[in-house]
């Protein structure tokens, strides 16, 4: 049963209840639904998801490698199997980051920058490196934390 229809349906609507599919493509291979919970959209062929425009990806979900978050067609943000790769700047906590990772805080605890080992046996350190060099002015090497606070235990510059 059903109704089969050649051309364009014209409709004020569609409803489906919960867990009824739209099925899309040849082999139905697009599906939408909700299953009383939740609102999924099923590539049964494992083909990507794509929103786009005409001219513009704004996003791509590769079923067999990652996500790609585009700005104005320009990729953004990918996963990888390894994590994920960001080009241009990061802002955490501002939608205008001035440098290529710009971290603002609501309150001094935010602020913090913590890196941390889950293994005994490996100490966190920190690199800085330009163009496979130690980043260095005028070949001196520089580290310099000032802090600034009443209960301040110490500052520290390093020049090597």
């Amino acid at each position: 049963g059903g109704a089969h229809v050649t051309g364009t349906l014209g409709a004020d609507g569609l409803s489906l209840g919960d867990s009824e599919y739209l099925k899309i493509g040849a082999g139905e291979d697009f599906q939408l639904y909700h299953d009383g919970s939740h609102n999924i959209l099923l590539g049964v062929n494992g083909a990507d998801f794509k929103i786009k425009d005409a001219d513009h990806n704004s996003a791509i979900f590769d079923t067999s490698a990652g996500v790609y978050l585009y700005y104005d067609n320009a990729l953004k943000f990918e996963t990888t199997s390894d994590g994920i790769n960001v080009t241009g700047r990061v802002g955490i906590g501002t939608t205008s980051p001035n440098s290529g990772v710009h971290l603002v805080g609501a309150s001094t605890s935010d602020t913090r920058f913590n890196i941390q080992s889950t293994s005994t046996s490996y100490v966190p350190t920190i690199n800085f490196v330009n163009s496979g060099n130690t980043s260095s002015y005028n070949d001196l090497v520089k580290l310099e934390a000032i802090i600034e606070s009443s209960n301040a235990k110490g500052a520290f510059l390093i020049i090597t």
